[in-house]
């Protein structure tokens, strides 16, 4: 269904609302979708967790089964938020699904 949801044609306007997100923000189908909904999920998510951290499959678990994203969504949102500092990899260098990821600020949404 997923598949499907994001490979709708961008052109004919249709957009989506994620039940799980308490924004309710509607999800416009566009050809690079907007992660900023993702990343508070992700954050808000790790935040929740023990030690504040996970691994990338995990993410990715959540991202598929509470997120109306893909998991590949995941993997994206995770390096934009390495890169911004605000997630940090226990072990530097090629980010896998065994990578242990953990929240480095309580997300302030």
């Amino acid at each position: 269904m997923k598949e499907a949801i994001w490979s709708v044609d961008p052109i004919r306007g249709i957009g989506h609302r994620d039940p799980r997100d308490p924004d309710q923000q509607m999800l416009e189908i566009e050809l690079r979708p907007q992660r900023a909904p993702l990343r508070r999920l992700i954050l808000d998510h790790l935040a929740g967790l023990p030690e504040r951290q996970a691994s990338l499959d995990h993410l990715r678990s959540f991202v598929l089964e509470q997120t109306i994203n893909k998991p590949v969504h995941a993997t994206a949102v995770v390096r934009e938020l390495v890169t911004a500092n605000d997630l940090r990899l226990e072990t530097p260098g090629r980010l896998k699904g065994s990578s242990m990821i953990h929240l480095v600020a309580t997300p302030m949404f």
